[in-house]
């Protein structure tokens, strides 16, 4: 019996000092499992969201443009939002508010007659107190004023309010893929914190304002394209456009002459004029835009040769004047200019048959499918 009593006291020792032994280890397991309680996440993304309103655009519109790759991915997709409006959760609480900004949304509300998805079902005076943090689409600063609108491709209906001028901290502003109509108000000039103006794909009409557009010192993108835009291109004033990067104004049926004095926004990189009516020559104070990378004239009526003076854009990489009235040679320095990935040339007046089908012969290496074909030439 003794020995029996010996043999169990044994195992209960050996069994309990397993247990020891294990207890730290399922312990550290524990701690080591990552928690997800609301407090830790609420302290991430305050962390995120922080670091992406003070951090995102000075990162990207200070960003080097020096590759082809690195070009067009950035002109294509130019200059992202604070915060996507999906990720509205990562916003920081913001308990300051600034009435005149809650006014001013509260009336671009009002100004917006069809929401089918909903997307301003939030905006109103009584969640005033909650506009930075819930309000699709909006961002603000540390103080609670706002600093970027993002509504895209959501099909509101209506005009663009005046009172948008009260926005005076405003620096994103994206309506593209929407159904606006109506002139743009003047008023949009008193913004003059405006970086980036994005308002492509509406149906907004009257004058252009790309001559007042000009004048905000801290402007760098413009897209006005594919909307019914008429009248001239504004002349760019003196002592203007002095932060312009990309001036992208596409299918606006614009006329006329292209403002020789474009060559003021010496920091141009991309200017994209296409599917307009614009006519006479091409203005050779364009070859004094030396950062431009992407110059696009196709698909209008413009007239004479092509400037000699663009020997001189060492950075251009894309060249489109196909589908215009150019005549004369086609220049035997284009083979000379080594950053030119994209060539358009074709149906014009152009002579030169030879010398065209040795310059593709040289660059289609680079083109894209969209472009190794004779009608791009």
């Amino acid at each position: 019996m003794t020995t029996s009593n010996g043999a169990l006291v044994t195992s209960i020792l050996v069994f309990s000092l397993l247990l020891v032994l294990l207890y730290p280890l399922t312990q550290g397991q524990a701690l080591s499992t990552p928690h997800t309680s609301s407090n830790v996440l609420h302290s991430k993304y305050h962390s995120q969201s922080t670091r992406l309103r003070t951090s995102v655009l000075s990162r990207e519109l200070s960003y080097e443009r020096s590759t082809l790759e690195q070009t067009f991915h950035l002109w294509k997709h130019p200059y992202r939002p604070f915060v996507n409006h999906l990720d509205r959760s990562i916003l920081a609480l913001n308990t300051t508010i600034a009435p005149s900004d809650v006014n001013a949304l509260l009336a671009i509300r009002e100004s917006i007659h069809v929401d089918p998805f909903g997307a301003l079902a939030n905006w109103s005076a009584e969640a005033n107190s909650s506009y930075c943090n819930t309000w699709m689409g909006v961002s603000c600063d540390d103080t609670g004023h706002v600093i970027s609108i993002e509504l895209t491709d959501l099909m509101l209906n209506g005009t663009l309010n005046p009172t948008i001028g009260n926005l005076m901290h405003l620096s994103y502003l994206n309506l593209s893929g929407n159904s606006l109509y109506g002139e743009l108000p003047l008023d949009l000039m008193r913004c003059q914190s405006l970086v980036v103006v994005d308002l492509s794909s509406n149906y907004l009409n009257g004058k252009i304002l790309a001559g007042h557009l000009y004048t905000l010192p801290k402007l760098e993108f413009i897209n006005l394209s594919y909307n019914m835009f008429n009248g001239l291109l504004p002349e760019v004033p003196e002592y203007s456009c002095v932060s312009l990067t990309n001036l992208k104004i596409a299918f606006t049926n614009l006329y006329g002459a292209i403002p020789s004095s474009l060559n003021r926004c010496k920091d141009l990189r991309a200017l994209v004029l296409h599917s307009n009516e614009l006519s006479g020559n091409i203005p050779i104070s364009l070859g004094e835009l030396h950062k431009l990378e992407d110059l696009e004239l196709n698909n209008n009526t413009i007239t004479g040769h092509i400037p000699s003076q663009f020997t001189s854009l060492e950075n251009l990489q894309i060249l489109h004047l196909h589908r215009n009235k150019l005549e004369g040679l086609v220049p035997t320095w284009l083979g000379g200019m080594t950053s030119l990935v994209k060539l358009g040339l074709g149906t014009n007046g152009l002579t030169g048959e030879e010398l065209s089908q040795f310059l593709f012969r040289t660059l289609q290496f680079k083109f894209d499918d969209e472009f190794t074909n004779h009608d791009a030439w």
